[in-house]
């Protein structure tokens, strides 16, 4: 597989070195990552790697009930005492993540996954993520709207696709995956109007890649010259 510029790449538009598979950077030629340190997907190594699988947005959002079970943000909010709560009574932010006293990100079971720090140069809102190819999006734009279960658990629905062949949809009939984010009928996750931000083969057990404005690794002094479709993907 090339880049534009006649250059080896791999699947995730990586420039390699042929011989070994090691990445290398896309100006000096130098050896990035070795071949024998990328994970089993081939992708770069923690803690490098930029991306991080290790948590499901819906863990970090309150119980609400919905104006519209399509649209993710008509979750429905309560104040007490000046701060926002969920129907729960759990504090929460202006987005609907549950947050402690400091203002920090918790999951369901009060465990912090970001510091009030890290947003406040965002006017303290989870900022955009990105995807591998450069494109931001917000987390609700590829999250369905579910109920949940007394144990604060997304329930998903059974539905059938256009073939009649069973899958898990929201409730407003969007077709999801086992973690609740919106996907194509390939297993792409999409916006809800139909944009694939991750492939299927980039996700693991179903999550996507949480890649922030503020991690650290560069992913373009590795990329090579690739050519992106309308849809932000990588035409390969």
């Amino acid at each position: 597989m090339l880049d534009l510029d006649g250059y080896p790449i791999n699947m995730y538009g990586h420039l390699i070195d042929p011989s070994t598979g090691n990445i290398i950077h896309n100006r000096t030629g130098a050896v990035v990552f070795k071949q024998k340190d990328l994970d089993e997907k081939g992708y770069i190594p923690m803690p490098d790697s930029i991306e991080k699988f290790n948590f499901n947005p819906f863990d970090l959002l309150g119980t609400f009930f919905f104006d519209d079970v399509e649209d993710p943000l008509s979750f429905q909010m309560n104040q007490r005492n000046g701060q926002y709560i969920d129907e729960l009574g759990r504090n929460v932010s202006l987005q609907g993540f549950l947050v402690d006293k400091e203002g920090s990100v918790t999951d369901q079971e009060g465990i912090k996954r970001f510091d009030y720090h890290q947003f406040i140069q965002f006017g303290n809102l989870m900022p955009k993520l990105y995807n591998y190819y450069g494109k931001t999006f917000e987390l609700q734009e590829i999250m369905g709207v579910f109920d949940r279960d007394p144990n604060g658990k997304i329930q998903l629905l059974l539905g059938k696709d256009e073939r009649g062949k069973d899958v898990y949809v929201d409730k407003a009939g969007f077709m999801v995956n086992q973690k609740g984010y919106i996907v194509t009928r390939d297993g792409h996750i999409c916006t809800r109007e139909g944009k694939v931000l991750f492939l299927k083969s980039q996700l693991k057990g179903g999550e996507f890649p949480k890649i922030f404005p503020f991690t650290r690794f560069n992913i373009n002094r590795v990329l090579g010259d690739i050519e992106m479709d309308p849809g932000g993907q990588p035409i390969l």
